[in-house]
């Protein structure tokens, strides 16, 4: 375990893209040629966010799954609460339905993310200054930090 602080080793020097680029799913969208599902879900969850005025809250991931599961990861950096998930899952899941975004059958899910799950963004990092977290390489093995 370390101490996350916002100095050393280990403190967030960096920004990392919000959506992953493997498994991108594709729909024609009239003359603009086509589009992402994920860049759109992104759009459809900044809109609410800023509807529910909550300057707090941040986008963590949006990932649509080949096995047809869209996946949000939403957090604040006062933590968000079930209300605003279900906001959020009710906006973006009638968006996408209204805009006929995804022609298949899919799984919409809107959470903030587990406690295992890993940080992502800079502000994630800031928000858990002063928390132990288990520090895991990227090749899977774990460092002790002196």
């Amino acid at each position: 375990m370390h101490l996350i602080t916002n100095e050393g080793p280990f403190a967030p020097s960096f920004s990392l893209p919000i959506i992953p680029v493997d498994g991108i799913s594709w729909k024609k969208e009239s003359e603009k040629g086509y589009m992402n599902i994920e860049k759109r879900v992104v759009e459809l969850v900044e809109e609410k966010i800023a509807e529910i005025e909550r300057p707090d809250l941040f986008l963590v991931s949006a990932k649509l799954h080949s096995n047809g599961k869209l996946i949000i990861l939403v957090d604040g950096d006062n933590g968000i609460g079930i209300a605003e998930c279900v906001a959020i899952s009710r906006y973006v899941g009638f968006k996408l339905e209204e805009e006929n975004v995804i022609e298949t059958a899919y799984n919409l899910e809107v959470s903030s993310p587990g406690i295992d799950m890993p940080l992502v963004q800079t502000r994630q990092y800031t928000k858990n200054i002063g928390r132990d977290l288990a520090i895991k390489l990227a090749d899977g093995s774990k460092k002790k930090v002196p």
